[in-house]
């Protein structure tokens, strides 16, 4: 796919990261040959050298950064750097079936959706030996199509939750234009969920793909993979862009979250408009909402997702 660009923001922060890095490279330079790949590396110094070594035709852009990582200032600068149409924020130890990286860039290229969330909010950890032989296999087959929690296979290196981050899609200009990730929020938690609660409130809503889930390669957690200081700072740059009215937010965008470089606000504002009024046309928002809620009853089941609802016990 000639269109489609994906992003890896990465710091070596423990062996495992290239261990699985390097995987999901194979991966994807086997599955999609004619996109671009850019490995974003951000530290003192780099240590990615063996990565580029074994996958020339990455694009690698290194950001100088000896302070918290900072992984929506990472996918940012892949967003502005590619001149694809389509853009993948791809984590660095995450695999998924390709045929639902393949339907997110057609939704999207035809117009669609403007961001798409490759999977159904399923995360399933693998660990210990069945990792091993899944990094030197990449046969994902059995572990890539689970539609609901009940069907995670019970295994003591197997486990799963759920979450909405590690993966999006999208039409690169428009969230470019719109701030791409807050570069406010640093290091650890609440960088995706304010990214698709922002979009959302502005008017670009996103579409969950309900068939396929995501794999999550187990790996030691550095000091920016897990809750630190940062946490609560990002929460409160979460609560304060949720609070805002669309018009403030726009604003906030406009003014603090730039991405890239400066846009003309007379087009900007063309665009919001034409945007507002492709949403009524496809009615994008009812859809929107409707695959929210389909998705979460597949997941959960029926009696799970009204325990969720109600704040009752469950199991899952």
């Amino acid at each position: 796919m000639h269109d489609l660009s994906f992003v890896i923001p990465i710091r070596v922060d423990t062996p495992d990261r290239v261990e699985n890095c390097a995987a999901i490279l194979r991966f994807l330079t086997r599955h999609f040959p004619d996109s671009e790949i850019q490995l974003v590396e951000q530290d003192t110094q780099t240590r990615t050298a063996s990565l580029r070594e074994s996958f020339p035709q990455v694009v690698w852009h290194f950001e100088r950064n000896g302070s918290h990582f900072s992984r929506g200032a990472a996918i940012n600068t892949g967003l502005v750097r590619s001149a694809r149409k389509i853009v993948c924020a791809y984590d660095t130890d995450i695999l998924i079936d390709p045929a639902a990286l393949t339907l997110s860039a057609e939704l999207i290229a035809k117009g669609r959706w403007p961001i798409v969330i490759p999977f159904n909010l399923i995360f399933v950890e693998v660990s210990g030996l069945r990792r091993h032989d899944l990094i030197e296999s990449l046969d994902i087959g059995g572990l890539s199509t689970i539609g609901s929690l009940a069907e995670v296979p019970r295994h003591p290196e197997i486990s799963s939750r759920t979450l909405s981050g590690a993966i999006m899609m999208c039409d690169r200009e428009t969230v470019v234009m719109e701030g791409g990730y807050n570069r406010k929020m640093i290091s650890y938690g609440w960088e995706d969920i304010e990214f698709f609660k922002r979009f959302e409130k502005l008017g670009y809503y996103s579409f969950m793909l309900s068939d396929f889930n995501l794999i999550h390669l187990d790996h030691r957690r550095g000091p920016d993979s897990r809750v630190n200081e940062m946490y609560d700072a990002n929460k409160a740059e979460f609560d304060k862009v949720v609070q805002m009215s669309e018009p403030e937010l726009r604003e906030y965008v406009d003014k603090e979250l730039y991405a890239g470089p400066p846009i003309d606000p007379g087009l900007r504002a063309h665009l919001r408009r034409r945007r507002a009024l492709g949403n009524l046309i496809a009615l994008r928002r009812p859809m929107h909402l409707s695959n929210k809620v389909a998705t979460h009853w597949r997941i959960n089941g029926a009696r799970n997702l009204v325990g969720r609802l109600l704040h009752l016990p469950q199991r899952v």
